[in-house]
């Protein structure tokens, strides 16, 4: 994976309980090529079965070197680097149906700036959307972190959202992710993907302030009612 080429891992088989073959699946993995990939031993992006699953990626230049400026240049750097691991996968974003943000900078006052770009690079109605504040990342200026989940079968071509025959995506009134325009549950195969939920009423209003264990509580009930909109939930 040091020069960044495609890994063909083949077909893995395993043995059922009489010695029958079981379901098989092709794992693919790329890479940017990095040093830190080889040193710590992962792929930059893995694809298998009807996924592709991408690590987080820092805005990092092709030498891995953290690319300086502000934090809407940062997500465009970091987002670039998932849209070139899905390439190499034969992908393009609108693979992407589940993203993770990690940002340092403080939420909510950078929270216009993620909305922005993520708007411009992601499929958000399509899209299962987690925001966090973190205080630090691997680079000390990095600033932000994306990691994504997508569909294998999206062709790299193309540049507008169709949305594919099996995919359901759904909204809870006055979410934090649909207040960004994005889904707040998807669910693809026999995969459900939940965006981060808080603990807020039907109007979007806080609950239980200052009361971690209420709000806990309230933000799995969101999570539920989440679940229920594919007919699932916390219990099944």
């Amino acid at each position: 994976m040091a020069d960044g080429r495609r890994l063909e891992c083949g077909t893995r088989k395993h043995l059922g309980s009489k010695g029958t073959d079981k379901v098989t699946s092709t794992r693919q993995t790329v890479g940017h090529g990095l040093p830190i990939e080889v040193k710590f031993g992962y792929s930059g992006a893995l694809k298998l079965g009807r996924f592709v699953h991408v690590a987080g990626q820092l805005a990092r230049d092709r030498d891995g070197v953290q690319v300086p400026g502000p934090l809407a240049v940062k997500l465009e750097i970091a987002y670039d680097n998932v849209a070139s691991l899905l390439a190499k996968l034969g992908l393009s974003m609108t693979a992407v149906i589940q993203a993770q943000i990690h940002v340092t900078a403080p939420l909510p006052r950078s929270l216009e700036t993620v909305a922005e770009v993520s708007a411009r690079r992601l499929s958000l109605p399509a899209t299962a959307l987690t925001i966090l504040e973190v205080a630090g990342l691997n680079d000390p200026d990095g600033l932000v972190e994306i990691s994504a989940v997508g569909r294998a079968d999206t062709e790299a071509s193309g540049e507008q959202n169709v949305m594919a025959e099996g995919l359901r995506c759904h909204s809870l009134s006055n979410s934090f992710a649909a207040r960004l325009g994005a889904a707040d549950v998807v669910c693809w195969g026999d995969q459900i993907f939940v965006s981060g939920q808080m603990a807020v009423d039907a109007s979007g209003n806080l609950l239980h302030a200052g009361a971690i264990d209420a709000q806990f509580g309230a933000a799995l009930d969101r999570v539920d009612q989440a679940l229920r909109q594919v007919d699932s939930s916390i219990s099944r």
